[in-house]
């Protein structure tokens, strides 16, 4: 448990300490070791509500979902497996949009880069930004990157995977194949 409050504390400070090659490349040494410690947390406890303003300039919250499965994803275009796995992301998507929403919140992009990843890979869903005034990585105690959350329809959180897994995506299909 130490190692991971180490590790984590280690990511967060190279997350201020800059921009140079060295910082970078210790940012994704770090990364890459707490991927190696997270696991699934199951959990029925209340998804912290939002309303904010997407990409696009449409309100959206949280609350306004009610009846959908929601797929919180938290990512960031400086993180390889969040890269990796906007694929899949799509794919979900497309497969199961009738049952599911996904909300993906961007981290600790400095500019508009993240803009224009989403619309290079034209993604479809709301995209939302981590702001100090909406601060989901402190509401959603994220820690690693990526993470994604499962909520039910009645916005509880039904689990949390934290790197980069595909068996995501496959125990979100079984769960609406069961639907």
């Amino acid at each position: 448990m130490f190692f991971h409050f180490l590790l984590c504390f280690s990511f967060r400070i190279c997350i201020f300490a800059g921009k140079s090659r060295y910082v970078r490349k210790m940012r994704y040494f770090t990364l890459s070791l707490l991927l190696l410690f997270t696991a699934v947390e199951l959990s029925a406890q209340q998804a912290p509500d939002f309303r904010v303003q997407d990409m696009r300039g449409e309100m959206v919250s949280l609350s306004g979902l009610r009846g959908k499965y929601v797929v919180l994803d938290f990512w960031g275009t400086w993180c390889p497996a969040c890269m990796k796995e906007i694929p899949s992301l799509k794919k979900l998507y497309k497969k199961h949009h009738d049952d599911l929403e996904i909300i993906s919140v961007n981290c600790f992009d400095e500019g508009d880069e993240w803009q224009e990843v989403v619309k290079d890979y034209h993604l479809k869903w709301p995209q939302l930004k981590n702001t100090r005034e909406a601060d989901f990585v402190k509401k959603y105690d994220v820690r690693v990157f990526p993470t994604k959350l499962l909520l039910d329809r009645e916005g509880k959180i039904l689990f949390r995977l934290s790197g980069e897994h595909q068996s995501f995506f496959k125990k979100v299909s079984e769960i609406l194949k069961k639907e």
